[in-house]
């Protein structure tokens, strides 16, 4: 019986890669088949000259997936489980309802249609018996699900598009919000609108009701949480408010012990009160990215987050994290009553349902940052690597072996947008969208003093003056602002503060430090000298098409200052006052990061597509483009010793590059093209060679974290996969058949 539970997981988990062709059941599938499966320990020892495959901070693939669900031919918009579990509901894009079994995986009923638009919400009635969807176009459709038949009446939402919904614990009264920012209580037996709920002034994206039926509380983009009597529908006052944010998601524990709310704002997180919202918070859970979905267990014991990142289980009580359920699982989940299963939207048309019981014994994840890493900087010596994260947080790291130095160095309360590591590399300085700057003490992550403040907006880049007298800093209140470095030395006559004219995104100082030059939010670029009373501003042309410099940097010798652009990377003469372009390099878009190389003889860029090119400086010419990241690249450089190349992303990873790896074309290496993985493109899931063909299927959740061969010799993530080549070379091509000794 295990046996064949095992061979139904691994054709479930890969079928991806076997409906393609049949030698991927040996060459692909079956090395990324769970290692303690029957498949796996009964097939892959008969195989030879496949890929090895090791991972670290992640479940084995496939280990707690217990089933897909295939037959939507839409995108799927949204999934929910019946109160026993024992089916489950789904939403697509064509408005089309289908109801599974969860314990076949079959179609329990025909699929069911809305006859009118996009299906945005669904949810079964406390007994089960009907299914509420609302659509796009604002109608709402009860369903009985024991013939799959409309209840006779739809209803129709008054004014706009249905956001959210909740049966009452009853199941005689259903609570919507709409996109026009109202909610609607509508009657169940009598298919009837009872009242509108007015109060929000943006979209309502969240409504629960108590499990005593008598409070209903909404959330909304106003940044509001507001609770409803429903016994007379007057309003009991607004539990949350903040303009400056966006209530994401609501729940209450069944129990009736606690009520969760997901907040996005500058500081991402979930809040947890009493469930009568008395007192102060419960816990406040910190997120890296915007919370989607907030759940409690049936048994109110935890509290299961989910973002564009991770799902989460938690101790709500304490707010201590106790196991990831999986990486980018899904914008949409559900678990069922009893807490055994997850079902999570896997891709645009598949269902995965997992078992959660072995998501409590799940592989801990790597120490590596909770969101996107926005700027890294290397210190003096190369051995560590300072991190800036939207996850409030600024990383130490190992630069070798990617562990971490020192815990995150905790204190500002938004997004970490610039890091860098004074000259004589002492000091660690990050801006913040907090508007302060904080100084630490590199080597054991102490404060050093107080954070400086006098920014009126979000601190966008940092800069050190050569000398590293100077820490200059720039933000979205038009300014250049200048500390002096270390704090509390003797008092020198401070650089004039430097007004722009519109927000400033990036910041360099010239090597020999007489030129400051920073990068607008419209496209311009100013230059001032550091070394006229005035504070002398000129602006450099910018392109037609210009919308912002995210990244500018000065050549080693400092004649050149260049500046990344949506469409090309430019460059200037750092030395002539006519604002005239040098010379532009073409063939890489969506541009955020540019710099030279310490020698001067290359230019790294690095995109929004998650591609990193490094330009021959003399030529103008493309030498490399590689495949980095799975997400924008925030920064990319080369080591002074021009053997490594450094680069983070928004995916939230800091990878170290092997340059002699990197710059190694397929043709000249001398190796089979499995051998040369990761110098080639992904696209689906699959690695594809020079002509396109399909040489390796790789498991979607590993796809943005693998390790191939020797061109990344560090990589700091959350998880990572190993894949190993054998020595002799991979069975590829015709050649397949030979990877079978049984």
């Amino acid at each position: 019986m295990r046996f064949l539970r095992d061979a139904a997981s691994f054709v479930e988990t890969s079928y991806l890669a076997m409906e393609h062709t049949p030698p991927h059941i040996y060459l692909s599938a079956l090395p990324f088949a769970p290692k303690d499966s029957l498949i796996y320990r009964d097939f892959f020892h008969l195989c030879t000259n496949v890929v090895s495959v090791e991972a670290a901070g992640i479940n084995r693939h496939g280990g707690n997936l217990v089933m897909t669900l295939i037959g939507h031919e839409s995108k799927v918009t949204t999934v929910v489980h019946s109160p026993n579990g024992l089916f489950l509901a789904s939403g697509s894009e064509d408005g089309s309802i289908r109801f599974w079994d969860t314990r076949t995986g079959e179609e329990a009923l025909s699929p069911i249609r809305s006859g009118d638009s996009e299906i945005t919400s669904i949810t079964f009635s406390p007994d089960g018996k009907l299914i509420a969807s609302g659509t796009k176009a604002g109608h709402i459709h009860l369903l009985d699900t024991r013939t799959g038949h409309d209840v006779p009446s739809t209803m129709r939402s008054a004014d706009s598009e249905t956001t959210s919904f909740a049966f009452s614990p009853d199941g005689k009264c259903i609570a919507l919000g709409t996109k026009a920012g109202h909610v609607h209580l509508l009657d169940t037996l009598k298919r009837q609108l009872l009242a509108v709920l007015k109060g929000h002034t943006k979209s309502v994206g969240a409504v629960a009701f108590h499990p005593d039926g008598h409070i209903l509380a909404s959330g909304s983009r106003d940044g509001t949480v507001r609770r409803w009597d429903v016994r007379t529908r007057e309003p009991k006052g607004v539990a949350f408010a903040d303009s400056e944010s966006w209530v994401t998601s609501l729940a209450f524990a069944s129990d009736g012990s606690a009520v969760a709310v997901g907040i996005f704002c500058l500081n991402h997180q979930v809040r947890v009160w009493s469930a009568g919202f008395e007192g102060g918070f419960i816990s406040v859970i910190k997120m890296a990215v915007r919370p989607i979905s907030v759940t409690f267990s049936s048994d109110s014991l935890r509290l299961f987050t989910s973002d564009a990142n991770d799902t989460t289980s938690w101790n709500w009580r304490s707010g201590e994290m106790l196991s990831t359920v999986s990486p980018a699982l899904a914008k949409t989940i559900s678990y069922s009553a009893d807490g055994s299963f997850i079902a999570s939207i896997s891709d645009s048309l598949n269902i995965c349902i997992r078992n959660t019981q072995s998501l409590h014994d799940s592989a801990q994840n790597l120490h590596a940052h909770n969101g996107g890493v926005n700027a890294v900087a290397l210190s003096v010596d190369g051995c560590t690597i300072a991190s800036a994260s939207e996850d409030g947080t600024v990383g130490l790291w190992n630069a070798r072996s990617g562990e971490a130095v020192l815990p995150p160095l905790q204190g500002h309360i938004g997004a970490v947008n610039s890091v860098v590591i004074s000259p004589n590399g002492r000091l660690v300085v990050s801006a913040s969208a907090d508007s302060t700057i904080r100084i630490w003490d590199i080597a054991t992550g102490a404060p050093v003093g107080e954070p400086l403040r006098g920014h009126d907006g979000s601190i966008n880049a940092l800069a050190f003056s050569p000398d590293g007298m100077w820490l200059a800093s720039a933000g979205s209140d038009e300014m250049v602002r200048f500390w002096q470095i270390p704090l509390g030395a003797p008092s020198a006559e401070p650089p004039k503060l430097l007004l722009a004219s519109c927000e400033l995104q990036s910041l360099a100082y010239s090597p020999d430090g007489s030129i400051i030059a920073a990068g607008d939010k419209l496209g311009y670029i100013s230059v001032w000298s550091t070394t006229q009373d005035e504070g002398h501003k000129r602006s450099l042309r910018r392109p037609s098409n210009a919308v912002r410099v995210r990244s500018i940097a000065f050549s080693p010798d400092g004649n050149f200052i260049v500046g990344a652009f949506k469409y090309s990377i430019r460059a200037w003469n750092a030395r002539k006052h006519d604002g005239q372009v040098a010379w532009e390099l073409e063939g890489h878009s969506g541009v955020l990061t540019v710099q030279f190389s310490p020698s001067g003889q290359h230019i790294v860029s690095g995109a929004d597509d998650g591609t990193i090119c490094i330009w021959d400086a003399e030529t103008k010419t493309i030498q490399h483009r590689l495949d980095a990241h799975g997400a924008s690249i925030r920064s990319a450089f080369m080591t002074p010793d021009h053997l490594r190349l450094v680069s983070c992303s928004e995916d939230g990873t800091i990878r170290v590059w092997n340059l002699a790896g990197v710059t190694v074309p397929v043709s000249e290496s001398g190796r089979g093209p499995l051998s040369n993985l990761a110098l080639l493109g992904c696209e689906d899931d699959w690695l594809v060679g020079p002509s396109d063909e399909l040489l390796l299927w790789v498991p979607n959740d590993y796809i943005n974290n693998l390790v191939i061969g020797g061109m990344i010799e560090t990589l700091i993530a959350k998880y990572k996969v190993v894949l190993t080549i054998p020595d002799g070379g991979s069975c590829d091509g015709t050649n397949w058949t030979a990877c079978w000794s049984g």
